[in-house]
């Protein structure tokens, strides 16, 4: 006597299974996402998908097909899982980047930062043009005139407000009561400074010190990158 043979699952339950998947750098399913395309459902149980990845290259493209494979594995109709990679056109990596956004504010913890604080961004896509001089003396100057200021150094590679600033602390992730994840405490004078350049070992960075020894800083970004909205939602 043979066991009952269990059919395969069809598109749309492919579909639903796939919302399981998440793009850990997204923060969202693959299927919202706009990346799980063509479900194809064979009568032997082999899946084959068409995936988009935001870039061809994407660094998390072994962990998400382990995710993919892994979930409908478990559906006793499907035997095999084929996926066949392609690129988003910069329209759709557009749309997906306008939903992670919203799902980065969505989703945001609790932050000291009031809802009406005022933002104010010091961006350019060249270095060496004085981001931080001119985020430091806003800073500063804003500062005098008695409001609350805060500064984030968001420069991976050319921080030197800690040196402007004359700052040496290091800054380490911290467990705040309850929450799951450490939490990057900022440095605080008369302005809150969280900083990139604070994070890692001092070493000499050509700069001037403020004569006047004036205390902390407005955020500062590097080159427009579009993931700072998310990873720096979930350090703060």
């Amino acid at each position: 006597m043979t066991g009952r043979v269990v059919p395969p699952p069809t598109a749309d339950e492919v579909r639903t299974l796939l919302r399981a998947v998440m793009d850990p750098e997204l923060g969202d399913n693959i299927v919202d996402l706009g990346m799980a395309g063509d479900i194809g459902v064979g009568a032997d149980g082999v899946i084959s998908i068409a995936m988009k990845l935001t870039i061809r290259g994407c660094p998390l493209r072994v962990q998400i097909r382990n995710d993919i494979e892994s979930r409908l594995l478990t559906h006793p109709g499907v035997s095999k899982v084929t996926i066949d990679w392609g690129e988003m056109t910069s329209e759709e990596r557009s749309a997906v980047m306008t939903r992670a956004r919203w799902n980065a504010r969505e989703q945001a913890g609790d932050t000291q930062v009031p809802m009406n604080a005022r933002v104010l961004a010091i961006a350019s896509g060249k270095g060496g043009v004085g981001k931080s001089s001119v985020t430091v003396n806003l800073a500063c100057a804003l500062a005098a005139r008695g409001h609350v200021v805060g500064v984030l150094d968001a420069d991976i590679w050319g921080f030197s407000v800690p040196r402007m600033l004359n700052m040496s602390d290091r800054l380490e992730a911290q467990r705040v009561g309850d929450s799951e994840k450490p939490k990057i405490i900022p440095n605080e004078r008369t302005i809150g400074v969280p900083l990139v350049g604070s994070l890692l070992p001092p070493f000499d960075t050509p700069t001037f010190d403020d004569p006047r020894g004036v205390d902390p800083v407005c955020t500062r970004t590097p080159e427009p990158c579009p993931f700072h909205d998310v990873t720096l939602t979930e350090a703060l």
